[in-house]
């Protein structure tokens, strides 16, 4: 099975969205975040507009910053996750310490999960 890799293109589209939605959503976290068990790479972007109730108003400004940005990158590819999501945690924890702009390599050996992050924003 081969391994996608994440290219320096969708690195640049990931921070142009990501920059845009930081005048327009409270963010906590975005990352590019890839696990084995799919063998794909997804946006993440963390609020706490979710965590209140607010998903449906995050994906909705979210789809708005890609239409105004342009940015070539599937809604279906990009997670919007509370606070209080397992995965989030996980790579907060895989990253601290790490600047941003930098992959880390995640290994959670008890909790079955593997995967690495590409770190925009880690709060």
């Amino acid at each position: 099975m081969y391994i996608k890799i994440l290219v320096e293109q969708d690195v640049q589209n990931g921070r142009k969205l990501v920059e845009a939605l930081q005048r327009r959503l409270p963010m906590l976290a975005a990352f590019w975040s890839y696990t084995e068990e799919t063998n794909e790479w997804r946006l993440v972007i963390v609020s706490p507009l979710v965590g209140e109730g607010g998903a449906r108003l995050a994906y909705h400004t979210v789809e708005q910053a890609l239409a105004e940005t342009e940015v070539p990158i599937p809604l279906e590819n990009i997670s919007v996750l509370s606070p209080s999501n397992l995965r989030y945690k996980q790579v907060r924890l895989a990253s601290q310490g790490v600047p941003s702009g930098v992959t880390v390599a995640q290994s959670f050996g008890g909790l079955g999960l593997a995967g690495d992050a590409y770190i925009y924003v880690m709060n």
